[in-house]
Parts: structure tokens; C-alpha cells; sequence
């Protein structure tokens, strides 16, 4: 630092006393040091210090101050908080004093006073004129060039580097008392010149750069014409919304801000005017050619003026100052800016995020110089990617309005939908789970046709159409198709369908009106994928579980058919295997049988409607159809928002038994199924359907989504497991293992799936029981042993049939080892006995012994009692028509033989409920064959039908 010091200054202080007490060291004025970089207080102190501490200075013998003292008294204030005060002041008035260039200097040539405020609302003739060789050229030489109109531009360029700028406060959209969040930038539609490298302007300008795009780095959400209605030109308030991106929606956007600090001196506050002419006239508008503004707001503002857009560019400003100090005859000094050199850089952002607005204010609220509070509104304005639509639907909402669609129900019949289009309420939920409904429903349709409304997508894609072009194979699962997994499996695009932009061109199949583009096979994408009328377009598809499509708001809809309502049939055949009794080897996670037959196809574990077993060997699940069945089609379901190759390589058994039993007939997939499998079994008969996951040389899981069985079957002879969840008892109880476990429903035979009893091994012949809580015609009675363990205890058992009373009415002895767990049942046939328990009992005669159970099932039906006892008489009520034969008109059938039997112990000397039972008997007999008994007992009688 070079110190100047005045002769006769020197001469003057090398006369004074010597001052020790509050006073400065340094007398007289005029000396002068200079003070690099930003004017505050450290920076003086260390220029200051510099003259200070010179041997040259000229100081006051033996006097003590300290630097921050000496400052002090210079400046006539108590040392610390008042002296950086007026240090500051000194700066600021000596950053002020250098003359400063304002933007209509730049402007001056190109127009009037009015020029800046034209320019930055997008209205002068360097926004909207483009290079031409037409009206006014000569045809040779070309006018309207922007590098001609705007050349003061590059030439004060130079003065932004190194001289100040002032701030265009008069201009309402860059008003400091309203641009609170200390950040501004300028967004464009429009690239009007050629060869920069920037947008794609190009040449021969007429033909090649008419109205032609930016760079695109943001999308434009929104704008509301309240935020600049002086700049607008619009005498209304509203908003416009901008849902989509590029073509789809706004167009290429470019924008590119800046921000500052909080504190006035700040280099980003001082030199933010400088930022300002660099961004939007020399490197966007002269550099790249960036012109014109989105319609409804200024070109460039304050944040809170401009469009809603998800992000910005930024640049940042680095400057380097010198200022000269010199020392007043009073107190204090006066100041100047004597040197400025200022860069224009990239902002670096928090987390080396770069050239990015809001990284860059980040890093500002990091550093402090702009508050958190600040960054949250700042934060309304640059929303982030992605977030467009949720900012859109946020604002809507926040005016009280609900974006939705009415669907006209006489033309479109809803069958899956999402977010605010979601077709459920507390009352009803008309969201379809089963497959084959939504498949009749679309065959049953005046056209096959989908459409999706989907509220939040780009223009483009708010309205589409599916037409079907082909049949619908026995293996495409619509529902999973447009919900799920957008395949191209027997879904070739423009081969078994075609995407429209309207009905009408759907309905008439117009060739020339189909979508050009589409790709598939991403699991859990569902609909559209990136399909687009006339190339890619991402983002505009819904998915249910994997998320990130922009489709959040989305119904899928079927042309209404009034003449048609799903009864559940398919082809006239009924889906037997619904809510009948399924189990499985194990299961895990909860994930129990009943998921496969409850009628939801969906694939989705977090929908509860997906199976899961424990690692076994050939895991398998199976169903009861209840009675003997003609099967014609059955259908498996696969999970799929993972683990889809665990139904790899499975088959699929008819069985003649409950839960077991003979193999009627065998369907194998070999490799790796889709979602929806069909097998035909041309109406083969049987009662048991089991699907078996082939493994049998390592353990696996089996999980499924559902299974159908269509066919039919006599339902008057329906069995259902009448003990499942009835009151149960045991000997004892130990581990837990309650004797409830054997009636739960579930046929898991590990320990750990929380389904096996236990009894201790503490007294002879254990037992185990259930209460069927009334009487029952018992048909078949089933037996699953534990699996995992123990398996060769549960020998020697019998099996009672108990009356009401607690008696054993019929027993039959299981003499060897039930099978073991997983392997098979036990099958015992009590031909319809009426009883009112069941008993298990193993038969260890004089040993302890343990019982264990896996499942005891009870197959039958409930035995109907009048509420009152009838009052039967064996005298006729009519005159007979004849006299009695002396035999019967036919031969007695075997069904009329038993009935009779019981009927004969009928006598007026029984008690009521002797008589009772004895009639109910001969009921429960007649119903097996109902008119062969009526015939033969009215014989027997002696009448004939009247």
C-alpha cells in the first residue's frame, strides 16, 4: 500500500505535546491508505493498520491506542458497535460517489424514455422484429439485424464490468419495496437469431427463424395476471395453467435469474443492476437472440412479478474493489471507489449444484445473507421439477375450486380410476377388481373401446382412446393392462389396437387419425407408457404402485351397454372356486389362502388380496368346489408388483377328493406365466382344484393372485366345512398351540404358522373337540396332520360323531399315521349322520401321549328344526279317492325302504321330541330323493293323487 503524507503535516505534528489520554494517536488530516476489496469494517481496519503501523507515520510520543481504538477516535465514537457503524457509512457514501450508468444509457439511441420499460415487458423492436431480407430490405441487404439494433449493448458491456449500475426501481416489476425475496429473472419464448449456437433460430432467416424456440430449461406451470398487471396489458385477473411441456403443453421456455443479499453493501446487492444488464440484454437477448415474454407477464422481474416455473439458470457476480480513504479535518473520512473489476460466472449452488437459481439461494440462506422465511415463499415461485402440477393443483384448491370431470354414465360405464376421478365414497366403490368382469363388460360394449381421462397430463393425453382391433385372448387381462403393465403381448400396437386423440375418430377407426408411437414392457407402468400421437411423450402414464407418472388424477371408462350387468358367469358357467375352501401348504407374511379365491385379480401384495407360503418343496395351494363339478376353464393370477417368477414352472390338478383325492386330469405351464394364465379342462369332473409351484429339488415360495374354476355343479348338495371357527376344546393345552387352531380355517401344518395344537404329554388317549353349536347332516370329516415335526404321533385315532347331549352317536378309527402335513388328509365318510359335535381322540390305550393338529375340517350342512314340535296324526285328512290296494302300486325304493324304517318307530306313547326326531330322520332321508319317497308313501297309504 503506498502512504502519501504532506510535509507540512509532518512538521506540524513533530510540534504537538504528547497525548495519553483519549485522544488519537495520529494528528493532524490529510493522510490517505487505500482498502482492498469489499468496503467494511474488517477490510478498513486492515488498510487503516497498514498506515497505522508504518515507522513513517508520525504518532503521538508514548501513546498507547490500539488500532479499533485508534479508529475510533478518528472517528469520534465509542470503540466497537457505533465505529463499524460509521465505517460502514463511510463506505457506502464512498461506494456512491462513483458515477453510476443506468440502463436507458444503453437504451438511448434505440428509442424513447419509454424504451427499458418496453424492452423488459417484451413490447420494443428488439423483442419482436427477426432478421429479413423482406419489407423494408432491399432484398439484398438484410435488415432488422440484431446485432446492428442492439450494438451499445456489447459496447456497455464493457462499463458492466468494471463501472456500476443503477437498479431500474422505477419500473413496477423490479420495485425493491415489493421484491422482497431479494431474486429476479427473465423467461423467453422466442430465439430470434441465427448461428449462436443457442435455440434453434436458424438461416435463411425468413424462411427458418419465424417464431422459433429457445433452449428449453424449465416448464412453465403458471401464471396469475395479478402478480404484474401493470406489465400484463391485461385489465382482468385470472390465471392461465400450463399442465404439460414442450409441445404438449408451453413450449421451450428458457429462463435464467439471479439473486442477492439481504445487506445492502453485499457485492450481490450493489452490483445486482450489472446482473441484471448481463442477463437480459448482452448474454441472452445480444449473445443468444432470447426475446419476447410469456403472455400475461413481464419478460423480466422480481420473482414475485413473473411466471410460476420450476427452475431457472443463474449467474453470480465476482467483483473485486480498491477504495482510497482520506482523512477529514474533523472527524472521520472521506472515501471513493477508485477501481472496480467484475466477472460474470455460473452461480455456484449449495451441494456443487450449478448454474441453478434455486441451489444458488441455498447457498445464500447457508451463508445467511437471506432468511429461511424468504426461501419458503421463494419457494411458491420456483417450484422444482416434477412439481408443476402439484403447485397447479395446490393453487386451485387454495381458490376453493375441485378439479374434476363428469362422466356422462349413459355413455361411459367407469371401471378403475385414481386420485380425484376415483369412483369410491363411504357408499359405494364402483372400482372393478375382477378381471373377467372388466373383460365381459368390454366385450358386451357397442364398441370395443377404452378411454382414459386423466386430469393432470399433458394436452394431448387428457383424453385417449383404446380401440381393440382383434379379439381378446383367453391370456390378456385388461384391467392389468391399462392399470399395471402396459405389455405388448397380444397387444401389438396398430395390429390388435389403435390409439385416438377423439371418440369419433375411434368409433370410425380412422386409419389416417391414429397415434403414430408407442412402447411397452415396463412392469408396473400401466397406460399409455410414452405412446404419443406423433412420437415419444414421458410421464403421462398412471401407475397404482410404482409411482411417478404424471397421471395422478385418472379414470378409465368402457362404452356404457344399459342391457348389461355382470352376474358373475362367464359363458354361462359359474366361478365355483369363489369364497370356497382354499388352502395351502404354509403361510407367511399373512398371506392366506382365502387371498386366492376372495374375487380381486389384482396382483399387488399391499392390496391384501396376494397369498404367501413359507420356502417348501412343491408349495401348493388348492380350493373345494364343495361337491363333485364339471370344470371347464380355469384361470390363475399372478402377483406382480414383484416376485413374478415364483409361478414358474407350475401345474394345475383336478382332484376327485375334498382337498385331495384322486388326479382327475393335469394342466403344466412350463417357464415363466404372464399376470392371466387360462387352462381349458373341456369339462372334466372332480371337487378339488390344486396349483402346485414345481420344485421339487429346492425349497420355493408360491404366490398367488387369484384362481377361477368355471363350471357347474349341483349346489342343492353344496358342503361347506361346518366346524371352521366353532367353539373347540382339548384335553390340554401347551406352547400355545390352543385347540381353536384346529378350526381356523387353515390347513398351514408348520409350528410356525401359528395354526397346529398342542396338548401336553401328561395323560392317556389326548382329545380334542368341537361344537357345532347345532345339528348337522355330516358328510365327510378331514384330518391334517402337523407337518414340520411330529407327524408320527397322530396314529391309532378315532373319530366320533357326538349328539347333543355329548354321546357318541358313530365312530370311525384311523388305525395308521395320518399323512404328514403337506402331503395329504385323512378322509373319513359319515354318509350324512346328524350330530351335533366331533371328537378326536388318539388312542394311546395306558401311555401318555400328545395330540397334535393341524386342521380339522367338518364337511356338511346345517339340519333344519321347526321352532315348534308338529302335531302329526296318522288319520288322513281327506277321504281316500279308493279303496287301499293291498299292496303298494310299486315296488318300494331303497330311499322309500329307510324312510319307511324310521317312520314305522313312530307311536303316540313317545315323548314329543322322540317323535320329532323320528319324523326329521325320515325328512333327511326323503331329501335324497324327494319324489320317489312322496310316490311310495302315498301308496303305502292307500291314495292316489286327486
Amino acid at each position: 500500500m503506498t502512504i502519501k503524507f504532506h510535509p507540512a503535516i509532518l512538521s506540524s505534528l513533530l510540534l504537538l505535546p504528547t497525548q495519553t489520554m483519549s485522544a488519537p494517536c495520529i494528528q493532524g488530516m490529510g493522510y490517505e491508505f487505500f482498502v482492498n476489496g469489499n468496503c467494511n469494517y474488517d477490510n478498513f481496519k486492515a488498510g487503516f493498520n497498514t498506515y497505522f503501523t508504518d515507522v513513517t507515520a508520525m504518532k503521538t510520543a508514548g501513546c498507547t491506542n490500539t488500532v479499533d481504538q485508534e479508529i475510533a477516535e478518528l472517528f469520534g465514537t465509542t470503540a466497537g458497535a457505533d465505529t463499524e457503524a460509521a465505517v460502514d457509512a463511510a463506505c457506502k457514501k464512498a461506494a456512491e460517489s462513483k458515477p453510476r450508468i443506468t440502463l436507458h444509457d444503453v437504451t438511448d439511441y434505440a428509442g424513447g424514455s419509454s424504451f427499458v420499460k418496453d424492452y423488459y415487458n417484451g413490447g420494443t423492436y428488439w423483442n419482436t422484429e427477426t432478421e429479413t431480407l423482406l419489407h423494408p430490405s432491399d432484398g439484398t441487404t438484410p435488415e432488422q439485424v440484431l446485432k446492428q439494433d442492439a450494438a451499445d449493448v456489447n459496447t456497455y458491456y464493457d462499463f458492466a464490468r468494471r463501472e456500476p449500475f443503477v437498479w431500474p426501481n422505477e419500473l413496477t416489476q423490479f420495485n425493491l419495496d415489493e421484491c422482497k425475496l431479494k431474486a429476479a429473472q427473465c423467461c423467453w419464448p422466442q430465439d430470434r437469431q441465427a448461428n449462436d449456437n443457442n435455440g434453434n433460430c436458424a438461416k435463411a432467416y425468413d424462411a427458418n427463424c419465424v417464431d422459433k424456440d429457445p433452449g428449453d430449461n424449465t416448464d412453465l406451470c403458471m401464471v396469475d395476471l395479478s402478480y404484474a398487471p401493470d406489465n400484463n396489458f391485461v385489465d382482468a385477473s385470472g390465471y392461465t395453467f400450463f399442465p404439460g411441456d414442450n409441445n404438449n403443453g408451453e413450449g421451450a421456455i428458457h429462463c435464467h435469474g439471479f439473486a442477492w443479499a439481504n445487506d445492502d453493501m453485499d457485492y450481490y446487492t450493489r452490483y445486482k443492476a450489472n446482473n441484471l444488464f448481463y442477463v437480459s440484454m448482452y448474454d441472452h437477448m445480444y449473445q443468444r437472440g432470447y426475446v419476447r415474454n410469456i403472455a400475461g407477464a413481464p419478460m423480466c422481474g422480481c420473482v414475485e412479478k413473473m411466471p410460476i416455473v420450476s427452475r431457472s439458470d443463474c449467474t453470480q457476480t465476482n467483483v473485486e474493489e480498491k477504495y482510497l480513504f482520506v482523512k477529514d479535518s474533523g472527524t472521520g473520512f472521506t472515501g471513493k471507489l477508485e477501481q472496480t473489476t467484475l466477472e460474470f460466472q455460473a452461480c455456484q449452488g449449495a451441494n456443487n449444484n450449478n448454474n441453478d437459481l434455486e441451489a444458488f439461494y441455498q447457498r445464500l440462506v447457508n451463508e445467511g445473507k437471506v432468511s429461511t422465511a424468504q426461501q419458503e415463499v421463494f419457494k411458491k415461485y420456483i417450484v422444482g421439477n416434477n412439481e408443476c402440477q402439484n403447485t397447479i393443483n395446490a393453487f386451485i384448491e387454495a381458490k376453493g375450486y375441485t378439479q374434476g370431470y363428469e362422466n356422462d354414465t349413459s355413455m361411459w360405464t367407469y371401471f378403475r380410476g385414481e386420485g380425484s376421478l376415483n369412483d369410491k365414497s363411504e357408499s359405494h366403490d364402483n372400482n372393478k377388481f375382477n378381471a373377467i368382469e372388466v373383460k365381459e363388460m368390454f366385450e358386451n360394449a357397442p364398441y370395443p373401446i377404452v378411454r382414459r381421462v386423466c386430469l393432470d397430463c399433458y394436452n394431448s393425453h387428457k383424453d385417449i382412446y383404446y380401440r381393440r382391433l382383434t379379439p381378446v385372448p383367453e391370456t390378456l387381462d385388461l384391467l392389468n393392462l391399462f392399470s399395471h403393465d402396459w405389455f405388448d403381448q397380444d397387444n401389438k400396437f396398430n395390429v390388435d389396437f389403435a390409439l385416438y386423440s377423439t371418440y369419433y375418430d375411434a368409433v370410425s377407426n380412422d386409419e389416417s387419425k391414429r397415434w403414430t408411437f408407442c412402447n411397452f414392457n415396463d412392469p408396473g407402468i400401466g397406460f399409455p407408457r410414452d405412446c404419443g400421437p406423433t412420437g415419444h411423450v414421458s410421464w403421462n402414464w398412471n401407475s397404482y404402485y410404482r409411482g411417478g407418472g404424471r397421471a395422478n388424477n385418472h379414470a378409465f371408462y368402457i362404452v356404457a351397454n344399459a342391457e348389461f350387468e355382470f352376474d358373475g358367469m362367464l359363458d354361462g358357467k359359474k366361478n365355483l372356486a369363489l369364497g370356497k375352501d382354499a388352502q395351502q401348504i404354509s403361510e407367511a407374511h399373512n398371506g392366506v389362502a382365502s387371498r386366492a379365491n376372495d374375487g380381486n385379480t389384482v396382483g399387488v401384495w399391499n392390496w391384501n388380496s396376494v397369498t404367501h407360503t413359507n420356502w417348501n418343496r412343491d408349495p401348493w395351494w388348492q380350493v373345494y368346489l364343495g361337491g363333485d363339478a364339471t370344470v371347464n376353464d380355469v384361470y390363475v393370477w399372478n402377483r406382480i408388483d414383484c416376485c413374478r417368477n415364483r409361478l414358474a414352472n407350475f401345474k394345475v390338478e383336478l382332484l376327485d377328493g375334498i382337498h385331495g383325492g384322486n388326479v382327475v386330469a393335469t394342466k403344466t405351464f412350463s417357464g415363466q406365466p404372464g399376470v392371466q394364465t387360462h387352462f381349458d379342462f373341456e369339462g372334466k369332473t372332480g371337487s378339488t382344484i390344486k396349483v402346485t409351484k414345481i420344485s421339487p429339488n429346492a425349497n420355493a415360495l408360491l404366490s398367488l393372485a387369484e384362481v377361477m374354476v368355471f363350471g357347474e355343479m349341483d349346489e342343492s348338495n353344496l358342503l361347506s366345512n361346518v366346524a371352521k371357527g366353532k367353539p373347540a376344546s382339548q384335553i390340554s393345552t401347551r406352547y400355545g398351540g390352543v385347540a381353536s387352531r384346529a378350526v381356523d380355517g387353515s390347513q398351514a401344518s408348520w409350528w410356525g404358522s401359528n395354526s397346529v395344537t398342542h396338548t401336553f404329554w401328561d395323560k392317556p388317549n389326548p382329545w380334542w373337540m368341537v361344537d357345532l353349536e347345532e345339528e348337522h347332516e355330516i358328510k365327510y370329516i378331514t384330518l391334517t396332520n402337523r407337518g414340520d415335526c411330529c407327524f408320527q404321533y397322530l396314529t391309532n385315532v378315532d373319530v366320533e360323531l357326538l349328539d347333543v347331549n355329548g354321546d357318541v352317536i358313530a365312530t370311525q378309527n384311523i388305525p395308521g399315521q395320518v399323512p404328514r402335513g403337506g402331503d395329504g388328509v385323512a378322509t373319513l365318510d359319515f354318509d350324512g349322520t346328524l350330530a351335533y359335535g366331533v371328537r378326536v381322540i388318539r388312542k394311546t390305550g395306558t401311555a401318555n401321549g400328545h395330540l397334535m393338529l393341524a386342521e380339522v375340517q367338518v364337511w356338511g350342512k346345517a339340519f333344519y328344526h321347526p321352532t315348534s314340535a308338529p302335531s302329526i296324526s296318522m288319520a288322513p285328512s281327506t277321504t281316500p279317492t279308493s279303496a287301499p290296494s293291498a299292496s303298494p302300486t310299486g315296488a318300494p325304493t331303497s330311499v322309500g325302504d329307510e324312510a319307511l324304517n324310521v317312520l314305522e318307530q313312530y307311536n303316540s306313547s313317545l315323548s314329543e321330541q322322540q317323535k320329532d326326531q323320528i319324523v326329521f330322520q325320515a325328512i333327511s332321508v326323503l331329501k335324497k330323493s324327494l319324489a320317489a319317497g312322496q310316490a311310495y308313501l302315498m301308496s303305502w297309504f292307500g291314495y292316489g293323487n286327486e
